[in-house]
């Protein structure tokens, strides 16, 4: 009766539109506009969610769980999640976006490998198996298992696009749209931390050289000639400072909003 309701009344129907709407702002880069739209789209839907018996499709759900969570209602979309029927490519994604968001990196871990197993069944149009790649790399790291997340960036390095889909799910937003300089530069960092300090260094330069238009190839840029230095003086204490500088920067580019 409710969903009946609502959709007499438009109700999802303008759900439908805002997310719409909150993608294109998004691609834009206007994103307290999109959250405040999410926001707006997150309301329009709970009402029927709310119903015992609410008929939500699949799609309407994930639409709710994203809404939820770029209004940064991220903890309220792992229930909506729990109702999905059919585990596809995105719900995968959608789930462990939530989970690493909410610090609980073995459920993130476990759905971003699944997300990558979905690839065998579903074409990535969106570029999230790519993206899920870069989630699990980036926790892996987070819990010291430093050879585990290289892996899964040269997985990623080796065998997907470097650009993102012009509509990958910008949950982040990544600034340039591409997603091998963000690789590349983990790869670097990774190696400085296993104490691989050549490796280390001419992987960031290489992000450098590679992308010296993108986001982290100018941050390298910036440090070039020091790591150049470094690595002719052989001088490695001096990399831990710049090793964490570069962790900062890279984890406040990749939270949500």
């Amino acid at each position: 009766r409710a969903r009946r309701y609502y959709d007499l009344t438009g109700g999802l129907g303008r759900a439908a539109l805002l997310m719409h709407e909150v993608k294109q702002l998004l691609k834009e880069g206007k994103v307290r506009k999109a959250k405040s739209r999410a926001f707006e789209a997150a309301e329009e839907f709970r009402p029927v969610f709310m119903q015992p018996e609410h008929m939500l499709s699949d799609e309407e759900l994930m639409s709710f769980a994203e809404a939820l969570v770029i209004s940064g209602q991220v903890e309220e979309a792992i229930p909506v999640l729990e109702e999905v029927e059919q585990r596809s490519l995105k719900y995968h994604f959608l789930v462990g976006t939530c989970y690493k968001a909410l610090g609980k990196k073995d459920d993130a871990i476990e759905a971003f490998r699944n997300a990558i197993k979905r690839y065998e069944y579903e074409q990535d149009l969106n570029s999230m198996v790519c993206l899920s790649f870069l989630n699990l790399s980036e926790i892996l790291m987070q819990k010291k298992q430093y050879l585990s997340a290289l892996t899964s960036l040269e997985v990623l390095l080796k065998n997907y696009p470097h650009k993102l889909d012009e509509d990958y799910p910008r949950y982040p937003l990544f600034v340039d749209d591409y997603v091998a300089d963000d690789a590349l530069f983990l790869t670097g960092i990774i190696n400085l931390i296993l104490d691989r300090f050549p490796d280390g260094i001419v992987s960031l330069l290489k992000t450098q050289r590679y992308y010296p238009d993108l986001e982290y190839g100018k941050i390298v840029a910036s440090e070039s000639e020091i790591l150049i230095e470094t690595m002719e003086n052989k001088d490695w204490l001096f990399l831990d400072n710049l090793v964490n500088e570069f962790l900062d920067i890279y984890y406040e580019a990749h939270q949500l909003y």
